[in-house]
């Protein structure tokens, strides 16, 4: 009875009448169970990886020179299996488990990565409830050997599902023996000290985060999701103290408005994917679709050039938070969102102005819980929200939508700037407006696109994807040169900035690039190549002559800045207060004018200073730290 209560007998096998009574047909039918057990968190595994990789060839490369990474992912997966066994009990349901688990993970890391040049994170997870919004972005794509490989899968759940092949210990064992493996996990890698040993121990490392492109391709997926879920928390930068921080800032002055600030207008611009197609070699576009980016750059006095930035084909959120607060996110969990590090009142350049009288505004025609942005913005000091739901209520402005995706049109958008900036108030404004239209995805995005580009070596769908993302940005670029116009014949002074925050993916795996040699190898970028990537065009334009000149920000065309350099450049050149940070901002950029991690700079010691201050400032400042730099 006590035998009873803690060891079960295995049910039978599921065998022909005729095999029934056959011993030999019963042990060889569990041994196959067992077997295909075995068997199912290794084939799980390579599964996973080949969908990764998207092919053999670069499969068997990772495998061949990475084996302690490919012996940590055997690893993980045969733990997950087990203790899915001591909860399920039988292995089919565990075999099912792990399947369909790697099957989801490697079609959704293909499908993201296709879609945006960026990989699947833990932290998406937590973007469940936008996987409706999300999916209109994605183009399955997946090859018939990963579809293949995928099906085959199942049939381990079905040889244990046929064989009866289970863990013949009741649930008064496995459930205890579970609860305490887990505990015994956790507690092996409670400290950044042990995870740092138990990743090292396979060759693995948390630096691999700074850059998830080369941890992904250095690690597999399974490493480096891995990493990434054992360093979701930002880690404390080497040096971080209050003692340190007055180091940093002890040469460094605040400052109240220049005396011939004008308390302008201030309206910062982040055109969704706002990028010049004509960079794409060997293109002619029937129309430019940077005309009026072109005449108004040519302008006296108007001030452009590149921003140095950190997404590609998505990622908004994370120049938005550079360029908002004046931070660094090349040091947070990559492809995390950074707003939901900010968890109390914090500095930002619309801090800064709201706190000498300005109203601030955020407008967005897209859904509030995005990227956290509606509780995020009043921690930094804006005030009046707008998002999707909230802009229809302004009958003053006629929605329009021009493309087949329920965005609304950057000329609707353009029009809720002007409506925001000719409201009645004698406060100053700061809008900071995040346009929606060019988002991605662009195949046969715009019904009978008239926009058409001719290359060679381009494929006919990625014709398609570039002509339809031009057309967009003629859009952009039409209600650039609209809103430019409002501007100039206004009275009031008026600043605007404006911005695109990353290049379009255009195609599954940079498909355009590649196919117009505009970049070499996807996963084997030249530095020039990681500098072209990084690069947004933007401009300044005002409809007054600003007083002060800049060090960050010079008239003409050929400026290179860092995107949370931008706007204190503008805050320069226009006598706005300048805080701690921005004086600090403002010497960094004297020793390294620009900089992320993605560039892949080399710097001298002196350069690394600045930019560990930099990492440590924002350290400081968001959940993680202790903000003795806004005391």
């Amino acid at each position: 009875m006590k035998k009873d209560l803690f060891i079960k007998r295995l049910d039978e096998p599921m065998l022909p009448k005729t095999l029934k009574d056959k011993r030999w047909a019963r042990v060889l039918l569990r041994a196959l169970g067992f077997l295909a057990a075995l068997l199912c968190p290794i084939y799980s595994y390579i599964m996973l990886e080949y969908l990764h990789f998207g092919g053999l060839t670069l499969l068997f490369s990772f495998i061949s020179k990475r084996q302690s990474a490919v012996i940590f992912g055997i690893m993980i997966f045969f733990v997950i299996y087990i203790l899915l066994t001591l909860v399920l009990k039988k292995l089919w349901a565990s075999s099912l488990c792990l399947t369909v688990l790697s099957a989801v993970l490697g079609i959704v890391n293909h499908l993201k990565f296709s879609t945006t040049g960026d990989f699947f994170y833990p932290w998406d997870l937590t973007q469940t409830g936008n996987v409706g919004d999300l999916l209109k972005f994605i183009r399955p794509d997946l090859s018939v050997a990963a579809w293949i490989l995928i099906i085959l899968s199942f049939a381990f759940f079905a040889v244990a599902f046929i064989s009866k092949v289970e863990l013949p210990v009741s649930a008064i064992i496995r459930l205890p023996v579970a609860l305490l493996a887990v505990i015994l996990i956790s507690a092996s890698l409670s400290t950044p000290k042990k995870v740092t040993e138990f990743l090292n121990s396979f060759d693995l490392y948390i630096e691999d985060t700074a850059l998830q492109e080369s941890n992904y391709s250095a690690n597999g997926f399974t490493g480096a999701f891995t990493i990434n879920v054992l360093s979701a928390n930002v880690t404390r930068p080497e040096g971080y103290s209050e003692e340190n921080i007055g180091e940093i800032l002890k040469d460094v002055r605040e400052k109240g408005a220049s005396d011939e600030f004008a308390s302008p207008d201030i309206v910062l611009i982040l055109s969704e994917s706002f990028w010049d197609p004509r960079k794409i070699n060997g293109t002619t576009f029937s129309e430019n679709p940077f005309e009026n980016f072109d005449r108004i750059t040519d302008i006296d006095g108007v001030i452009s050039g590149k921003m140095i930035q950190t997404g590609f084909g998505g990622g908004t959120v994370r120049p938005e938070f550079e360029i908002l607060t004046g931070l660094t996110t090349d040091y947070l969990p990559s492809g995390s969102v950074p707003w939901r590090y900010i968890t109390e009142d914090t500095e930002s350049y619309a801090s800064v102005l709201k706190n000498i009288g300005y109203e601030t505004y955020a407008i967005h025609p897209y859904i509030n819980r995005f990227y956290d942005r509606m509780r995020a913005y009043p921690l930094i000091g804006i005030d009046n929200l707008y998002f999707q739901n909230e802009l229809p209520a302004i009958s003053e402005v006629e929605i329009e939508y021009e493309s087949n995706y329920s965005y609304i049109s950057d000329k609707t958008f353009e029009k809720y700037i002007e409506y925001f900036l000719s409201e009645d108030t004698d406060a100053p404004k700061f809008i900071f407006g995040i346009s929606m239209e060019n988002h991605q995805a662009y195949y046969n995005k715009y019904e009978n696109c008239p926009m058409t580009v001719e290359c060679e070596g381009l494929s006919d769908e990625s014709l398609n994807t570039l002509a339809n993302f031009a057309y967009g940005v003629k859009h952009a670029d039409e209600a650039l040169a609209s809103l430019v116009e409002f501007i100039e014949n206004r009275d009031r002074p008026t600043v605007l900035v404006w911005y695109g925050d990353h290049l379009p993916s255009l195609g599954s795996n940079y498909a355009a690039y590649v196919e117009s040699g505009t970049i070499k190898n996807v996963h084997n970028k030249t530095p020039g190549e990681y500098m072209f990537m990084q690069s947004t065009p933007f401009l300044v334009y005002s409809n007054y002559e600003l007083p002060y000149s800049s060090a960050l920000l010079d008239k003409g065309k050929d400026n290179i800045i860092s995107s949370y350099n931008l706007m204190n450049g503008v805050f320069e050149l226009v006598g706005a207060p300048k805080t701690a940070l921005t004086s600090f901002l403002s010497e960094y950029a004297g020793v390294v004018p620009y900089y992320n991690v993605r560039l892949g700079m080399k710097l001298s010691d002196e350069e690394r200073t600045y930019v560990e201050a930099h990492r440590i400032l924002t350290y400081d400042r968001i959940s993680s730290g202790n903000r003795y730099s806004l005391k």
